[in-house]
């Protein structure tokens, strides 16, 4: 029986750690889009088919495929995309487990393995369980847009761990260049993913170097081409290409921004002390937060700059004179320890030394290295463990509970991050919390509050904001929005001029003044608003909507139609410009074209009750009365309050002479709507034809006492069937 667990512990480990990972990450499944997920994801058209992502371009390439192939599959629901992020955390973990038994084979530590022929297990065992359950990785799998980082990663560690394949494969004389290929290919990718895979090259540097004996004309013809690798992420972002477009083009401009304007200097001053909080969050995950609040730092002489550097040095300096000893020693503990801490180091270096970014900390940056952390950690209490128990028989067993609680612990700590992840108020909330002094995290809280519908605290965050930044234009403009949509345009465009006054060029704020004077019926200063919006972005498809609008309400159809169009041709999804163009074929008389756009908009958005109602109103005037009323109670079913839409259902049950039902929903327009004069002459009508006069008179009388018309043919056949109605009943 022992011996069948031994010839299966590595299989069986693995099915442990999915089970362990889903565990932990299946709360999250249906967890919502937050914070930049709206940008890389949501409004991201370049993801809504293959054929935008071709020719590949940009140093994210690989990771905006796999968001495609995700809306693809399932659209916009969060769950496949968690699913994904979620299944490439276990694979990465086994990548982590394989680098440690690789590693066991190569030829400086083969003798240690053969020792401790358990060592290679536990070693890996513990390494993989802090890598995968570890809290602070939550962001990078939780927060769907950092599948940048995790699939980065399973480029990186693959191609390392199929370099060391290759190699150990060299050493035991088996060729395998089929493995070569396939981890050249692996490092391809990872620089195709994200910029943190330019230290591959490196780390497969120092892996050759530190555990593999080979002449140097053989060592420089295996690193050649990863070296050459070296060269895509640089070339990406400078030459960029005709296909470079979208969210990556301007991450690529902005990478750029940072690089020529932010100070390297006081970049690499903060990051000592970010990576002093980097270690200590990796040894206790307590605090964690989506958003820092981190002051950067502007002087070497600053006592915690100061403290940061010589606590870095010494971390770094001790771990390369213990790697090194270690190795000379032929000691596996020391060597393991001392490359986790160095692996900690260089996997951060892309985004932690002196390349500026303008956020300065954020955990999903530790996917990565934690690898490495996770390494030495396990080194350590392997070489505690071994240590005691040379001295105390019994410790074995000590050391293996202390090992589950940790791991039980760390798991725990992820499965309760992730709670907040399910729900982006709370998760906001937290971290309002923990960074109370910075006004883009009190601005974006007002957002989630006006998308759940609490418009008062939605204000109290914004004016939080305001007054945390005074040259902030955001949140003045969001201000102004909520104003605008519980009807106090006055107070709206107050903020929008606020917002435009801070920043002359706000393309928000000049559309959202434009709003605001459109339902004041301002509708020259409306456009001149639209068209100061389209001289800054000629692309933005709303403007161009209200502009034909306008025109629309004005009667001239030719120019609303060409604004529609245009909309249209920027984003051919666009609902809103199908359906309005659908309006502008039916004010003209052209109702087959009118049916096709309002198909188009229902086709796109099915739950568009604009569109359903439009094309039920085609198809009546069309006589096609059954299919109308089909349309208007798809439009009930999703807005039952729609008093229009009643009245237009009676008139097609009225038209097929199914009185009853005509009158029920005409009785429900005037629930809704009891000033609706049309309604009242139309189930007097209904009840005429039911054979109900008594009704039929005290109907007519309402439209009769509430019409303004007195000359009207209509009005003259309700008086004569009044008078009628009056003789008969008498």
């Amino acid at each position: 029986m022992k011996s069948s667990i031994t010839k299966y512990k590595t299989p069986l480990l693995i099915l442990l750690l999915a089970a362990a990972v889903f565990a932990v990450y299946s709360n999250i499944l249906h967890a919502p889009f937050v914070f930049d997920d709206r940008m890389y994801i949501v409004e991201n058209g370049e993801i809504r088919g293959l054929s935008g992502l071709w020719p590949p371009s940009g140093t994210r390439y690989v990771a905006y495929l796999s968001f495609a192939l995700n809306y693809t599959l399932g659209g916009l629901n969060p769950f496949g995309y968690h699913l994904v992020n979620i299944v490439i955390h276990i694979f990465n973990s086994i990548l982590v487990y394989a680098l440690v038994a690789l590693t066991f084979r190569t030829p400086v530590l083969k003798e240690s393995a053969a020792a401790r022929p358990n060592l290679p297990f536990f070693a890996g065992a513990l390494s993989v369980f802090i890598f995968a359950l570890h809290p602070v990785q939550t962001e990078s799998i939780t927060y769907i847009t950092q599948r940048f980082a995790s699939l980065a990663a399973l480029f990186y560690l693959l191609s390392l761990a199929l370099f060391i394949k290759w190699r150990v494969g060299q050493s035991e004389s088996k060729g395998g260049y089929g493995v070569y290929a396939l981890s050249l290919v692996s490092a391809i990718f990872a620089m195709k993913t994200k910029e943190i895979s330019f230290t591959l090259p490196f780390v497969i540097l120092f892996y050759d170097l530190a555990f593999f004996n080979v002449k140097p004309r053989e060592r420089a013809l295996g690193l050649a081409p990863f070296l050459l690798t070296l060269l895509i992420i640089p070339l990406a972002i400078l030459f960029p290409g005709a296909a470079a477009s979208g969210i990556d083009e301007k991450i690529r401009r902005a990478q750029l921004d940072e690089l020529l304007n932010f100070s390297r200097y006081e970049y690499l001053l903060t990051q000592f002390r970010v990576i002093t909080t980097y270690i200590k969050l990796t040894l206790l995950p307590a605090g964690q937060n989506l958003i820092y609040d981190y002051r950067v730092s502007r002087s070497v002489f600053e006592p915690a700059v100061i403290a940061s550097f010589i606590f870095l040095l010494s971390i770094f300096s001790s771990a390369v004179y213990i790697f090194f000893r270690s190795r000379k020693a032929g000691n596996a503990y020391g060597m393991l320890a001392g490359a986790g801490v160095l692996w900690f180091f260089v996997a951060l270096s892309v985004e932690s030394s002196v390349i500026p970014i303008r956020d300065v900390i954020f955990e999903h940056r530790l996917y990565l290295p934690l690898a490495g952390a996770a390494l030495s950690i396990s080194a350590v209490f392997l070489f505690a463990a071994d240590f005691v128990q040379r001295k105390v028989s019994a410790a074995s067993k000590a050391f293996a509970f202390i090992a589950l609680a940790i791991v039980a612990a760390l798991g725990a700590a992820g499965h309760d991050r992730n709670l907040l992840w399910k729900e982006p108020v709370k998760l906001y909330e937290d971290i309002v919390r923990k960074s109370p002094a910075r006004a883009s995290v009190h601005f974006d809280l007002g957002k989630l509050y006006k998308d759940a519908g609490r418009g008062d605290d939605a204000v109290r965050e914004y004016k939080k904001a305001i007054a945390l930044d005074p040259d902030y234009a955001a949140p003045h403009t969001n201000l102004g929005n909520l104003y605008l949509d519980n009807g106090l345009s006055g107070l709206a465009m107050e903020e929008y001029r606020a917002a435009l006054r801070i920043k002359p060029s706000d393309v928000n704020a000049h559309y959202n003044l434009g709003r605001a004077y459109s339902a004041l019926s301002m509708n020259n200063e409306a456009l001149n608003e639209f068209w100061q919006v389209l001289s800054l972005d000629p692309e933005h498809v709303e403007a161009h909507n209200h502009i034909g609008n306008i025109f629309l309400g004005a009667g001239k159809l030719d120019i609303a139609e060409k604004e529609y169009m245009t909309a249209l041709r920027l984003r051919p999804d666009y609902v809103l410009g199908h359906n309005n163009l659908g309006n502008v074929h039916y004010l003209a008389g052209r109702l087959d074209l009118a049916e096709d756009e309002y198909k188009s908009a229902i086709k796109l958005d099915p739950r568009s009750d604009e569109a359903r109602h439009n094309l039920g109103v085609v198809l009546l005037k069309k006589g096609m009365n059954e299919r109308a009323a089909e349309e208007f109670k798809a439009v009930l079913e999703i807005k039952a309050d729609k008093a229009d839409t009643h009245f237009l259902l009676g008139n097609a049950y009225l038209n097929m002479e199914k009185h009853e039902d005509a009158i029920r929903e005409y009785r429900i327009a005037i629930r809704l709507n009891p000033f609706d004069n049309e309604a009242h002459l139309r189930i007097a009508d209904a009840y005429m034809k039911a054979g109900q006069p008594k009704e039929a008179l005290e109907h007519y009388n309402e439209f009769l006492g509430s019409s303004s018309s007195k000359t009207s043919p209509e009005l003259r056949r309700v008086n004569e069937t009044v008078d009628r109605l009056k003789r008969a009943l008498l």
